[in-house]
């Protein structure tokens, strides 16, 4: 160890200093890794998409949200939208929202085949009804994102 004049270590206060320095900015490095997983994993609340056809029902609260870890998110639909006809393009779910293959899945409200939902990997959501609305609440899939 090298001293000065009065006794006291010359490179040491360097050398603590260049530490706490590095430890500051892993800690801030560390600290923004954290903020952006959370982001990925955090709950995106209800989001009512614009329709391409249909109306919805005022005051049902119609929406998706995404909850969950990155590749382990799940998406979950809710509400009903009426004046519907068969093979209507209902709305388009946006990247990061969507399943990785197709699927057809009934809305379990009346009878089994009476009224479906097709949901594309695309995001397109279609209409396969037999009467004129189809309720979304209780759907829910794994986004592929």
């Amino acid at each position: 160890m090298i001293l000065d004049a009065n006794g006291m270590p010359i490179l040491q206060p360097a050398v603590d200093n260049a530490e706490t320095a590095t430890f500051n900015t892993a800690f801030a490095a560390i600290g923004s890794a954290i903020a952006a997983l959370e982001a990925k994993h955090a709950d995106t609340g209800w989001i009512t998409p614009t329709l391409n056809k249909g109306t919805n029902v005022s005051g049902n609260d119609f929406g998706y949200r995404r909850l969950g870890p990155v590749g382990a998110a799940v998406v979950y639909l809710r509400g009903r939208v009426d004046s519907l006809s068969s093979s209507d393009l209902v709305f388009t779910l946006p990247f990061g929202y969507r399943p990785d293959t197709s699927s057809t899945i009934s809305d379990n409200v009346f009878l089994p085949d009476d009224a479906r939902v097709n949901i594309e990997g695309d995001g397109k959501i279609t209409a396969l009804t037999y009467r004129n609305s189809l309720t979304f609440t209780g759907i829910s899939f794994i986004a592929n994102y």
